[in-house]
């Protein structure tokens, strides 16, 4: 049985996308349909999204980032006098049977080759997850949430500066 699941998920126990909002119209279903609160599947998945995710929800704002602290003309200018030092940083732990970087390779670049960075795993791992690009077809691509392109690498530099110095006056 374990095995056909396996199969048909190759995440394993992992959600995918279309999984989790599956769960929450089933949700909105139990506590707001089946219990009289709302009439329709949508008026309950809007409750439960209202008065559940909404109301407790704190995102780190991934974009608002992306939009005015990264996409400048100063960070382009820094990343331009700086890009063939970038890239035999990237092509360091590539080789021709890896042509990509992974949290290991990142965590192991931050918290071992570069300890003067001085920052903690979990900001080095949250820096990675959040540069990551959408994955289009995730049980079919799973695997590309495990793979740190070259651009994707140029934004994790951003973001561990930006954690690194967020708040201070080298910010």
């Amino acid at each position: 049985m374990k095995q056909d699941f396996v199969k048909f998920n190759p995440i394993g126990n992992s959600l995918c996308r279309y999984e989790f909002f599956e769960v929450l119209v089933r949700l909105a279903q139990l506590k707001y349909k089946d219990t009289g609160l709302a009439k329709t599947f949508s008026e309950g998945l809007e409750m439960l999204i209202q008065e559940n995710l909404i109301k407790n929800a704190n995102p780190d704002p991934w974009n608002q980032f992306r939009v005015e602290d990264l996409w400048t003309l100063e960070v382009v200018d820094v990343f331009d006098a700086n890009l063939e030092n970038l890239k035999k940083v990237y092509q360091n732990y590539t080789n021709q049977n890896k042509n990509f970087l992974n949290m290991e390779d990142c965590v192991n670049l931050c918290m071992r080759e570069a300890a003067s960075l001085s920052m903690s795993e979990k900001d080095v791992k949250i820096a990675y997850a959040m540069c990551k690009m959408t994955v289009v077809n995730e049980p079919a691509n799973y695997k590309a949430y495990n793979i740190m392109v070259f651009v994707e690498f140029l934004e994790f530099i951003g973001r561990l500066a930006h954690y690194k110095f967020k708040g201070t006056s080298e910010s």
